[in-house]
């Protein structure tokens, strides 16, 4: 499979998280970054941490591809 990020803002609920960092485990593709953004907007609260986000993780693959 080819990795994939899921960056979210909502819903807040530490649950939601956890459920998702457990796929994470099972599926080594999978990655999955909690923004600290209020809205369903992340891209307009939090741009440089989604930017720094998705910078890390395109590095992070670039180098599991060889």
């Amino acid at each position: 499979p080819v990795p994939a990020l899921h960056m979210y803002a909502q819903p807040t609920d530490p649950a939601f998280l956890q459920d998702q960092q457990h796929f994470a485990e099972s599926y080594p593709w999978y990655s999955v970054r909690k923004l600290h953004a209020r809205s369903h907007f992340p891209m307009l609260e939090v741009p440089r941490e989604m930017a720094a986000s998705i910078e890390a993780f395109v590095t992070a693959s670039s180098g599991q591809a060889a």
